[in-house]
């Protein structure tokens, strides 16, 4: 309320104002003067991948208009609660859902009378008096705006209307030649480019140089250690993964026909992670636990044969989406479980429902060959319910999709909730981030081949210049269908 009301921020009293700060899925954090000058939906929706998909830009927004776009589209108001609570003061975790029906049109999308919401994660740090002095948010932006976009049209958009012009001035070129006169010189809109920035943050590397026992766990010392030795016993060498090797995996079936190695994505993190967590803690537990998961997900072929989970439990939902049981998850592969957000296809970012479990794979092993590092930020809360910020990471060596390597540093943050049993295995697990942080860099390099959009252009700029010296010549023009008259619907 104080946010969207109140004109200055001294004013405000559920904040601490010298030491407010904002951020949204790990990116630069807002000062509290920030986030009053763009306002709060300017701030939630900063995800580098919605303009290109057409579904918002903070940096073309005031936080005028931007109020006035949901105050539209949300008639009868955007509505919030807490769903649950995950750890106490000074650091409070906990998941949240925002609703609202859209009633009303949102930049030219008809009402569709649909209830429209999403999830999300927040970390909220207070003073002693409980006023804000931190809050990070987690979710994904297009959980929101995918449902905005559901409705059709009232207005042609940019690229119908010019398809729509560049149709007449076809039909206009061949009634001037079939007449002998000269055409006018024509310029394909369709040949315009434009460039986004976007930035990341990334912190520098802490020490954790003391043992130390986060103080939300349950007693867990005696079944940890029996687990470490069991692990290292298993582990085939790997520092950070257990279930490889041993007497356990003798009957196991493994996807390509051995147990992986994880060599060069090690180096990788030990190289470039933010935190070095004693031998011991929480967080390393956490740390190797997921690592030892995502091992078996992607490399043993029946669920089985997994240990980090419990088989007949174990449900993974990504941003408060329908959860998804063990064996559909390892049909699908982690990818397109994690990868399933309503706005990326639209955005030519991805698309889970036209990747399998070895295309997925493939992709993101020719964009990231050294790697795809991941590491545990902070533990917030302990077993049964672990709550913990994360952190995943790589180098765009190889292209992804079409788009040339950039050599740059992709990374994103996140935050998890994971259910335990009584021997660490996963029952449940909770992902909360952005799949646009992570794909809108890797769709910064150039094109190495034209885009179906640009190639499409091309041939039109092509008819337009033959027509237009057939025109000169007085010659009858040979009939041309422009592809862009052809009606298609794209679902989102």
């Amino acid at each position: 309320m104080e946010l969207s009301h109140k004109a200055r921020l001294q004013d405000f009293k559920s904040v601490s104002p010298g030491l407010f700060r904002l951020s949204v899925n790990g990116g630069r954090p807002l000062t509290g003067e920030e986030t009053l000058a763009v306002g709060s939906y300017n701030a939630l929706l900063a995800s580098p991948i919605l303009p290109g998909a057409g579904a918002y830009d903070a940096a073309a927004e005031t936080f005028e208009s931007s109020h006035d776009l949901f105050r539209a589209a949300f008639p009868r108001g955007f509505a919030w609660e807490v769903i649950r609570v995950y750890s106490g003061p000074p650091v409070i975790t906990f998941k949240f859902r925002h609703w609202g029906h859209m009633d009303g049109p949102y930049k030219g999308h008809a009402p569709t009378g649909d209830k429209v919401e999403f999830y999300g994660v927040a970390v909220l740090k207070v003073d002693e008096q409980l006023r804000a002095e931190d809050v990070e948010v987690y979710y994904d932006p297009g959980e929101l705006l995918g449902d905005l976009l559901k409705g059709p049209l009232l207005v042609p958009s940019v690229e119908k209307d010019a398809a729509r012009q560049l149709g007449e001035r076809l039909g206009e070129v061949a009634t001037l030649s079939a007449s002998g006169a000269d055409s006018q010189a024509q310029s394909c809109p369709f040949l315009a480019s434009g460039k986004r920035e976007h930035s990341t943050v990334t912190g520098d590397r802490t020490n954790h140089g003391t043992r130390h026992h986060h103080p939300l766990t349950f007693p867990v010392s005696r079944r940890a250690s029996h687990m470490e030795v069991a692990a290292a016993d298993s582990s085939g060498g790997d520092r950070y993964r257990s279930h490889l090797t041993g007497d356990g995996e003798k009957n196991t079936v493994w996807r390509h026909g051995a147990p992986p190695t994880y060599d060069a994505v090690n180096s990788l993190f030990e190289a470039e992670r933010t935190q070095e967590w004693p031998a011991g803690s929480l967080e390393e537990t956490v740390q190797n636990a997921i690592k030892t998961w995502e091992m078996e997900l992607s490399h043993k072929a029946k669920l089985e044969d997994f240990k980090s989970v419990s088989p007949g439990r174990f449900r993974l939902s990504v941003n408060g989406g329908r959860p998804l049981t063990g064996e559909e998850t390892l049909a699908v592969g982690s990818y397109n479980a994690l990868l399933t957000s309503p706005i990326l296809p639209g955005a030519g970012a991805y698309d889970a429902a036209a990747e399998t479990f070895e295309s997925s794979h493939d992709l993101f092993r020719a964009a990231f060959p050294r790697g795809f590092a991941w590491e545990v930020i902070r533990v917030y809360s302990g077993p049964p319910v672990i709550t913990f910020k994360f952190r995943h990471w790589g180098h765009m060596d190889g292209p992804y999709k079409g788009h040339a390597p950039t050599g740059d540093k992709v990374e994103f943050y996140g935050v998890a909730v994971l259910k335990v049993d009584e021997q660490l295995r996963a029952e449940d697990v909770e992902v909360y981030y952005d799949p646009g942080e992570l794909l809108g860099g890797l769709l910064k390099g150039p094109l190495l081949v034209p885009s179906a959009e640009e190639e499409d252009a091309r041939q039109l700029g092509e008819r337009l210049g033959e027509a237009a010296i057939v025109s000169a010549s007085g010659a009858a023009p040979q009939s041309q269908a422009c592809p862009f008259l052809a009606s298609a619907k794209r679902e989102e």
